[in-house]
């Protein structure tokens, strides 16, 4: 279904002329003449883009706050056509909302590299927001920060002269952090590890506007600066380059004239949606992290840690390699906590966990699947020297005082454990995960029936 692209311009001239370079590109195009029947228009089905010329009695900035103000059509790209070199006009539009500003006469390419980059934007952060309200209902989000540190900018030119007068206006606007790097410096550090800016300012020079698009390019492709936000600077004779630095990546532009108060509401503009990215993309992976923790042990869950040991057995089927997998169970767990307490139990629980963790290679899978029952995976391992380690296990547990709140003497505490060696391979089915977890859990019965505190391997996948 195409998009959907609402002019809204008093002048009949201004709309046919859009509309004819819209529609060759397959847009669907509305028209209406007013703020006024702009807004019900957006309250009957909202659009995609809006492109707002003279809108009559209402003024642009009081319809650009109306559009903000509802949140149907908070997130709607905006784009405010001006008159020519009225440089006025841009930075008031900007300062109402305007996503984008195009003066008159609009070129079709620019204005359609700026549609396209402004619907990957939207659609981009829609999707980020769609998890984070996910996040939400599941209880995993949490509130934004009140305060928030400068930015930190990069200037990225290979003629630093050239920028140096209007960087000190810009620097008079701003309170950010910013400083001037070369491209061979930006593509040439060791970002391992290294923050990177959150605002990236890519000049295109003007003999040679390609090697700042081919800048552009390789800051967008590379991980260190892939999620910066990417704003491109170019003159009046580089504006042909300029639509393709917003397809190369770029996520806004500044072409001709150069106003330093523009310039600043653009930065101050891309800091902002680069903050609201990050902080969507930082609830969204915390949520993934809750949603496969167990938030009493800090381990995995049975959500993650079945998966994994999937993997984990593909992965030996492939090399012919062996692996361990342990149920682990705690000795008369329901004693621990009718004597000293739930809150006793959970620090018993925490302090088997942290044990564990500690007593096994990185590569191990360590999850809590019950109560008081553990499942450990060990890659690459034969059954003696995983024999060897359950036993260290048990020991480790059985030595360990565990302190609990309220509690003088230490609390102590035994675990049984179980074992099965995969990969298992049945008759007709191959490989088969449930299978291992069923014989390791029995082992862990005959563990428990044997007297506790004792490790048995299962026969039947040794």
């Amino acid at each position: 279904m195409p998009q959907t692209v609402l002019i809204v311009d008093e002048v009949a001239t201004n709309r046919i002329v859009l509309r004819v370079k819209l529609a060759a590109a397959y847009y669907s195009v509305k028209q209406v003449t007013s703020g006024t029947d702009a807004l019900a228009a957006c309250a009957k089905k909202v659009p995609d883009v809006i492109l707002l010329g003279q809108v009559g009695s209402m003024q642009a900035s009081d319809f650009a706050r109306r559009l903000r103000a509802d949140p149907r059509t908070e997130t709607v790209p905006l784009i405010f056509l001006t008159p020519p070199d009225d440089m006025r006009a841009r930075v008031e539009a900007l300062q109402a909302g305007a996503d984008d500003v195009l003066s008159h006469p609009v070129s079709e390419m620019m204005l359609l590299a700026r549609i396209r980059n402004l619907l990957r934007d939207r659609d981009a952060e829609r999707e980020l927001r769609l998890r984070d309200g996910t996040q939400r209902a599941l209880g995993f989000a949490e509130p934004r920060a009140g305060f928030e540190m400068p930015a930190w900018v990069t200037v990225v030119t290979d003629q630093p002269s050239e920028v140096e007068l209007w960087l000190e206006q810009l620097k008079a606007r701003v309170s950010h952090r910013i400083e001037i790097r070369s491209p061979r410096e930006m593509l040439a550090q060791d970002t391992g590890g290294t923050k990177a800016p959150d605002v990236c300012i890519v000049t295109l020079p003007r003999l040679i506007p390609e090697t700042g698009l081919g800048t552009l390019s390789e800051l967008r492709s590379r991980s260190a600066t892939r999620h910066c936000a990417m704003l491109v600077l170019c003159d009046r004779e580089t504006r042909q380059a300029a639509a393709s630095a917003l397809d190369l990546g770029g996520n806004d532009l500044l072409a001709g004239d150069f106003d330093p108060d523009e310039l600043a509401l653009r930065l101050e503009n891309q800091i902002s949606r680069k903050r609201t990215a990050d902080r969507l993309r930082a609830t969204m992976r915390d949520g993934l992290h809750a949603a496969v923790t167990d938030p009493l042990t800090g381990l995995y869950n049975r959500r993650y840690a079945l998966p994994h040991l999937a993997r984990i057995s593909e992965e030996a089927h492939r090399s012919g390699r062996r692996f361990a997998v342990l149920i682990a169970d705690l000795d008369h767990f329901k004693q621990i906590n009718d004597l000293h307490g739930h809150a006793a139990g959970d620090a018993v629980l925490t302090g088997v966990a942290r044990q564990l963790k500690e007593n096994l290679r990185a590569v191990d899978l360590v999850a809590r699947i019950g109560g008081e029952e553990f499942l450990i995976v060990l890659p690459d391992t034969g059954s003696h020297r995983a024999r060897r380690t359950a036993q260290r296990l048990c020991q480790v547990i059985r030595h360990t005082p565990f302190l609990a709140p309220g509690h003088d003497v230490p609390i102590r505490a035994t675990a049984s454990i179980g074992m099965a060696m995969g990969p298992l391979f049945t008759a007709g089915r191959g490989c088969d995960d449930s299978d291992l977890l069923t014989l390791a859990d029995r082992a862990l019965y005959a563990s428990k029936a044997d007297g506790r505190n004792k490790v048995t391997l299962s026969r039947d996948a040794a």
